[in-house]
């Protein structure tokens, strides 16, 4: 491999200097976009979809907001997100004619989760796009 390397920096020094220039220029660029843009995306596509799987496990019945809270906790910008969304839930409860306790039904937003959770605040805010 080692004789790969020093072939390839023998051609590359055969060049004019306006060509090796150009080269570097576009290596750093590449280098760039590769440090500063594309890892950062790819953590962030592995973190939301953990958070997707994780919010798609609870069960459709009998959500709390403490449930959906532990989810977000400790998640940075989304906890934020999240403190700032969930005051705008309600929940509806309904009597149990059989214990006579009143249970969540459902919980109710009074504001479209896209207020909060959109690609612009959760991801080209992360992204520094």
């Amino acid at each position: 491999m080692s004789a790969f390397i020093q072939v390839a920096i023998t051609q590359f020094l055969l060049f004019p200097i306006s060509v090796q220039v150009c080269i570097a220029v576009l290596a750093f660029l590449f280098l760039t976009f590769i440090c500063f843009f594309l890892c950062p995306a790819v953590v962030l596509w592995w973190r939301l979809g953990l958070f997707v799987r994780k919010l798609g496990r609870l069960s459709t019945k009998n959500k709390t907001k403490l449930e959906l809270a532990a989810i977000f906790k400790g998640r940075g910008r989304l906890a934020h997100h999240w403190k700032e969304y969930s005051e705008t839930l309600h929940e509806q409860r309904e009597l149990n004619a059989g214990s006579g306790l009143q249970e969540i039904v459902a919980i109710r937003s009074m504001v479209p989760a896209e207020a909060f959770f959109n690609a612009q605040s959760v991801i080209d805010s992360r992204l520094s796009t």
